[in-house]
């Protein structure tokens, strides 16, 4: 017997949501998740993020800083504020390396912070070690710790 507990449900399928202004972006994150058989739901802004997420809490959530009608920093201080999304892991992606920029970013609340241009197998990689509680390797973060 393993040692699952039947009491814990885990999902056959994870789901991940993909929020970015960029469509190419969102389609090339998106696609790159699929094949490695994520559930993917996309969102442009943070606004539209916020509801998604609220709706259907997702496995985990892929998250630009710079983005109209509700930036990536006040989404997920509001996801990360409300009981329904609060352990819901948020991997900030930015092309800001600002260190204002990334001090905002752990203020809100974000799990884990990467560099823009971020190659898709490197979102995965970082995905799977949130999910199993395991620190994302420093040669791919953007915290310092």
């Amino acid at each position: 017997m393993s040692g699952v507990s039947a009491l814990t449900p885990v999902p056959a399928v994870l789901h991940i949501l993909v929020v970015d202004d960029d469509e190419d972006i969102r389609s090339i994150y998106a696609e790159s998740l699929e094949l490695n058989g994520f559930q993917v739901q996309h969102a442009c802004d943070g606004q539209q993020a916020l509801a998604a997420a609220l709706a259907e809490p997702p496995s985990a959530v892929v998250m630009d800083l710079d983005m109209p009608v509700m930036d990536g920093l006040t989404a997920t201080h509001r996801l990360k504020r409300d009981a329904r999304t609060m352990r819901v892991p948020i991997i900030v992606v930015t092309g800001s390396t600002r260190p204002e920029e990334l001090q905002r970013a752990r203020l809100a609340g974000c799990d884990a912070l990467l560099a823009k241009p971020c190659p898709p197998d490197v979102i995965i990689l970082a995905i799977e070690h949130i999910l199993r509680g395991e620190p994302i390797p420093r040669r791919f973060s953007a915290f310092d710790d």
